[in-house]
C-alpha cells in the first residue's frame, strides 16, 4: 500500500470515528439500560426500568411511569432512581420527564449525580431546589432539559435522580442521557491565534460557541481603513 493509500485511509478512519461520536452524541444513551431505585411501589407495579424504555408520556395509567414505596399515603426519605449507562461517556445533555397525570410537584427539589464506579463518591451535576411560580402561585415543573457545561464535561457510567427530604416520592416517566465516548468529545480552545493588520496584533479568549476557529476582521472606529485588524484562528 503506497503513502497515498494510506493518507485515503487514515482520513477514511477519522471521518468514521468523528460520525460515530456525532451519532453517540445524539443517541439516548440510557435507552433500555439496566435501571434501580431506592424502594418499590405495591408489588412491583411502577419499576424502575419504566423510565429507560423510550416513552416520555407522563400519564401513571398508561403504565409508562416509575413510583417509590408509598405506604398510606407517605413516602420515604430521599428517593432516589439511578441508571447504568454501561460503560463510561461524557455527558452532555440529560431530559428528565416527571408524572404528568397528577403529583407534579413530586419533581421538585431533587439532584442528579454521576459517578464512574460503584466505588466512587457521587458528584453532583445538577441541584434543583425551587417551584416554579407565577402570579403568585406556585406550578411544578414536570420537565427538565439540562445542558451541561461545555468546558467541563463530567464522565460518568452511573447517573442518579435524588430526591432530598421526608415523606418523598419519586415517579419518573422517562430519563434521558446524552453524550460521546470519553475523549471523542471536541472540546473548546482556550485561544485561537491572531495576526497583526495595521493596528495592534489580538489573542481572542474566546473562539466561537462551537469552540471552533475561523477568520474575524476586528473594527477599529479610529482607524482609516475598513478593518485594523484580521485575526485567522486556527
Amino acid at each position: 500500500m503506497n503513502s497515498n493509500s494510506l493518507k485515503i485511509l487514515s482520513a477514511a478512519i477519522s471521518i468514521l470515528f468523528v460520525f460515530v461520536a456525532i451519532s453517540q452524541a445524539q443517541a439516548n444513551l440510557a435507552l433500555g439500560k439496566p435501571a434501580t431505585q431506592s424502594s418499590e411501589f405495591g408489588n412491583n407495579e411502577a419499576p424502575a426500568s419504566l423510565a429507560v424504555d423510550g416513552f416520555k408520556d407522563g400519564t401513571f395509567s398508561i403504565g409508562s411511569v416509575t413510583h417509590t414505596s408509598e405506604v398510606d399515603g407517605r413516602g420515604t426519605s430521599n428517593p432516589w432512581w439511578e441508571v447504568d449507562l454501561g460503560q463510561t461517556y461524557e455527558l452532555t445533555k440529560i431530559g428528565i420527564h416527571g408524572r404528568t397525570d397528577c403529583c407534579g410537584e413530586r419533581l421538585s427539589e431533587f439532584q442528579v449525580l454521576v459517578r464512574n464506579s460503584p466505588n466512587e463518591e457521587w458528584k453532583l451535576v445538577w441541584n434543583n431546589g425551587e417551584l416554579k411560580k407565577r402570579r403568585g402561585r406556585t406550578y411544578p415543573r414536570t420537565s427538565f432539559e439540562i445542558n451541561l457545561d461545555r468546558n467541563a464535561l463530567p464522565s460518568a457510567r452511573y447517573l442518579r435522580v435524588q430526591l432530598f427530604g421526608e415523606n418523598r416520592i419519586l415517579s419518573l416517566a422517562e430519563v434521558e442521557v446524552f453524550g460521546a465516548i470519553v475523549g471523542a468529545t471536541p472540546k473548546p480552545k482556550d485561544k485561537c491565534k491572531a495576526e497583526p493588520g495595521p493596528g495592534d496584533a489580538l489573542i481572542f479568549e474566546r473562539p466561537n460557541f462551537r469552540g471552533e476557529c475561523g477568520t474575524f476582521k476586528y473594527r477599529d472606529e479610529e482607524s482609516p481603513y475598513p478593518y485594523s485588524v484580521e485575526a485567522k484562528f486556527d
